[in-house]
């Protein structure tokens, strides 16, 4: 899983029309019932409607635990910015590229 990825996985959340599926009623229905009690259009909201956004809550709730899960469980790696800092530093200090900080492990690359 990628930022991409993960970040589309939380803002991904459950509609209207999910909602209105769930109920078996339509999303005009449901748009209704949530306006102004004083406007001349509002509905009351349909039957069931608190065990069915309870059970849409509680499947949110699972994907958003198995996705921070999957996204703790990757391995840690230095951001871009990290990365574009040392450049940047380095060539301020006139060198071509820059150094690994510290303490940093020199990569095999395969050879």
């Amino acid at each position: 899983m990628d930022f991409v990825q993960a970040s589309s996985a939380i803002t991904a959340g459950v509609t209207l029309g999910d909602l209105a599926e769930e109920l078996g009623v339509t999303t005009v229905d449901l748009s209704r019932a949530r306006t102004d009690p004083s406007n001349r259009y509002h509905r009351f909201p349909p039957k069931g409607w608190e065990v069915a956004i309870a059970r849409l809550a509680r499947q949110q709730a699972d994907h958003l635990t198995r996705v921070a899960d999957r996204v703790a469980s990757l391995p840690k790696k230095k951001s871009g910015r990290e990365t574009a800092g040392r450049l940047a530093a380095a060539k301020k200090a006139g060198r071509k590229r820059a150094t690994r900080p510290a303490g940093a492990k020199r990569s095999s690359g395969g050879r």
